[in-house]
């Protein structure tokens, strides 16, 4: 989902010259990125200006994937750096991130 996010970001950033806010996730283009919802997996929210995005999925924990504790935030950026936690905050990267 995130991948699909920064894809989606990039595409709003050649329409509007900046960035998406997490308001306008799923607000479609051209107003906003059009995601859709998650599937009660993850809560999509980003920090985001004209030249940066910072993107993160984060557990719900009323969902299904509440029991992944070693994959609880993924992030990316605009320059397409990714990372992610453990729900006690310890780096998991190369656990979580495939590809």
């Amino acid at each position: 989902m995130l991948l699909q996010l920064a894809n989606r970001q990039e595409q709003f950033r050649l329409q509007q010259q900046r960035y998406a806010a997490t308001d306008e996730l799923t607000t479609m283009p051209p107003a906003g990125l059009g995601l859709l919802n998650t599937g009660a997996r993850y809560i999509l929210t980003t920090s985001a200006s004209d030249q940066a995005y910072t993107a993160f999925a984060t557990v719900d924990t009323a969902g299904t994937q509440a029991a992944d504790t070693q994959c609880w935030v993924f992030g990316i950026t605009e320059s397409g750096q990714r990372w992610s936690e453990s729900n006690t905050g310890a780096i998991t990267t190369t656990l979580c991130w495939r590809g």
